[in-house]
């Protein structure tokens, strides 16, 4: 019995001096080789390895991470992007997912650096059928469908499906799955920085005008109004002044035939009479009205009243009682 007690106890310190427990993060993955070559894939929680015959050859972690890459900033290094118009340096990264921690281990060399190489030719090459200012527009709004592809975006068009660009797929076969990009800021050269200061000036300057123009059409519409407004009321002022006159040269003329035809007046001599009676009518209120013979309404009733017979043959001058 002594003896089975030694024994499990020697074999029991034999196996936790050859075996290492240890703990793998969440998120992670560790490679484990044997004898220089793969022998496991260690997932999130307790594992296990021989102390002297395995190692840990890489840990790998799984979760989303990204890399920025190197187009001129002072940071990251590597040459200015060439646009249509200039060149410039920018701020991109570009958000991965490593999916197959055993391609990434064992397939790469440097599984980082070679998709931060991958990615920096693909961007370039995308950025470069653009001018400066175009590139502004596709902050955080460029999907990588089009980026992938080397396409310029169309504008209501789906974006070309990932998965078949030579992009994802160099990517894949390093067991790293690409995820999008973030297209950051521009450093603009001076002369760009100028054009555009210009551009958005002039643009301000057109809808200053724009806006005057309708400001002076609203005041044109506004003074076209008023006159049509003052000649409509001018129209129904000598309307009515016309009508008033038209009925005090009826009754005038009405008055002139009467006395040719029933006291046997002439006509001259009858639209004198008429006038002068027209005249003590107005003296009556003469704090108010001022006759003027050439231009009276009575002058144009009694002008009306001498055509009212023209027709008729003038009689000897007589003289006839008139009825007052």
């Amino acid at each position: 019995m002594v003896y089975v007690v030694i024994t499990v106890v020697f074999l029991v310190v034999v196996f936790f001096t050859i075996v290492k427990f240890f703990s793998v993060p969440e998120n992670w993955e560790f490679q484990i080789s044997m004898f220089k070559k793969h022998w496991k894939i260690c997932s999130p929680g307790l594992c296990w390895r021989f102390r002297w015959f395995s190692e840990i050859d890489a840990k790998v972690f799984m979760g989303d991470q990204s890399v920025q890459l190197p187009l001129g900033r002072p940071d990251t290094g590597g040459g200015l992007v060439n646009f249509k118009d200039e060149s410039a340096s920018m701020d991109i990264t570009l958000y991965f997912r490593i999916v197959n921690s055993y391609r990434a281990a064992y397939k790469t060399d440097d599984v980082v650096k070679m998709i931060t190489d991958w990615g920096d030719d693909v961007i370039r090459s995308f950025l470069a059928l653009f001018s400066i200012e175009e590139v502004n527009v596709l902050k955080n709004n460029s999907d990588i469908g089009w980026i992938a592809a080397g396409n310029k975006p169309i504008e209501g068009a789906n974006a070309p499906d990932l998965k078949q660009s030579q992009f994802y797929v160099t990517l894949m076969s390093w067991g790293v799955e690409p995820l999008y990009f973030i297209i950051g800021d521009t450093d603009m050269p001076e002369a760009i920085v100028e054009q555009v200061k210009r551009k958005q000036k002039a643009k301000i300057d057109i809808e200053v005008s724009f806006l005057e123009v309708e400001v002076k059409k609203n005041e044109a519409e506004k003074v076209l109004v008023a006159a049509r407004a003052d000649k409509k009321a001018e129209v129904l002022r000598a309307t009515g002044v016309a009508e008033g006159m038209d009925k005090i040269s009826k009754a005038m003329a009405f008055r002139i035939k009467e006395l040719v035809d029933k006291n046997g007046m002439t006509e001259a001599a009858a639209r004198e009479h008429v006038i002068l009676l027209a005249k003590m009518d107005a003296l009556k209120g003469s704090n108010q009205v001022i006759w003027s013979e050439g231009n009276s309404a009575a002058s144009q009733g009694a002008a009306f009243g001498a055509g009212f017979n023209s027709n008729r043959q003038e009689t000897p001058n007589q003289e006839a009682p008139v009825n007052q």
